[in-house]
C-alpha cells in the first residue's frame, strides 16, 4: 500500500494488477485527488480505516487474491462516514450476475476492462464527493 500525502481528498484504488493500478492512479491524480493504492482487500481495508475521513471515491477491481471487490464494497460502505462513498468497479468480469451484485452493493458504475481512461477520469470528477 502506498499513499501520497500531498492532498486532502483522496481516492482508494484497489487492483491486484500493478499495471492497471498504476494507470488508474495516474487517472485519479489527473483529477487533482490523492491516490491511495492497494493490491488486495486487506491493504484496502487498512487504508480505508486510516484515511476514511478523506476518501472522496473508491475504484475497485472485482476479482482479487483475497476476495471479491463487490464484497469489500459492502465492508467499505459499512465503515463510519463511508455509507455514501461513490464506488466505481473496474473489471474484466462481464457476467451480468457480477454486475448485478455490484449494483446491489450500491456501486455507481461497473466498467469493463479495457476501459476508456478519459471516461474514467470524467466519472471520477463527476462522482467524487467534496
Amino acid at each position: 500500500m502506498t499513499t501520497d500525502k500531498t492532498a486532502r481528498r483522496s481516492a482508494l484504488v484497489l487492483d491486484d494488477d500493478e499495471h492497471v493500478r498504476r494507470l488508474v492512479v495516474h487517472m485519479v491524480r489527473s483529477t487533482g485527488l490523492l491516490a491511495i493504492e492497494a493490491a488486495c482487500i486487506a491493504e484496502a481495508e487498512a487504508a480505508a480505516r486510516e484515511h476514511g475521513d478523506r476518501l472522496a471515491i473508491a475504484l475497485l477491481d472485482v476479482h482479487l487474491p483475497d476476495g471479491l471487490g463487490v464484497d469489500f464494497c459492502d465492508t467499505l460502505k459499512g465503515m463510519d462516514g463511508l455509507a455514501d462513498l461513490p464506488v466505481l468497479m473496474l473489471t474484466s468480469d462481464d457476467s451480468g450476475q457480477m454486475a448485478e451484485r455490484a449494483f446491489d452493493s450500491d456501486t455507481v458504475r461497473y466498467l469493463l476492462k479495457p476501459f476508456d481512461p478519459i471516461e474514467v477520469q470524467e466519472l471520477i470528477s463527476t462522482y467524487a464527493r467534496a
